[in-house]
């Protein structure tokens, strides 16, 4: 779990995003900030689902007289995940592992699905490949 200097940095840029202040986090125990954190990610991904779907009301509205909209809308289309499947990322943490990252220990218990990056190891694209060969790490 990432320690609560980092929940409370988290915290602190999802409220921003939100334009709100941060909570009051004195006092709090780690697992209270990471249900704090989890409840404004929440919120923060209504707030972009909300504005992507009215963006993507505006792009339909002007693809009817613009060939160029009907263009990018056709290419935002072919890339949208339908509701209910899950978007596997390229490397993802292999069910039962964990392992130790710049995040904090990350691992993967039962069907959970955490995406992990070269950035997020400090050995980068080596350590990567070395995990994936190691099992630890599942590529797509």
């Amino acid at each position: 779990m990432p320690s609560n200097t980092e929940l409370k940095k988290w915290i602190a840029a999802a409220a921003k995003s939100l334009d709100e202040d941060a909570p009051g986090l004195k006092g709090k125990t780690n697992a209270e900030m990471a249900d704090i954190l989890k409840g404004i990610r929440i919120r923060v991904d209504a707030a972009k689902a909300e504005a992507d779907r009215i963006a993507r009301e505006e792009l339909e509205a002007e693809a009817g007289t613009d060939s160029a909209a009907a263009a990018v809308l056709a290419k935002k289309q072919a890339e949208e995940v339908p509701p209910g499947v899950v978007k596997i990322p390229k490397y993802r943490i292999a069910p039962g592992k964990a392992i130790t990252t710049k995040r904090g220990i990350l691992g993967a218990d039962g069907e959970e699905i955490i995406a992990i990056e070269p950035d997020d190891l400090a050995a980068g694209a080596a350590a990567i490949k070395a995990f994936v060969k190691s099992g630890h790490i599942i590529k797509k």
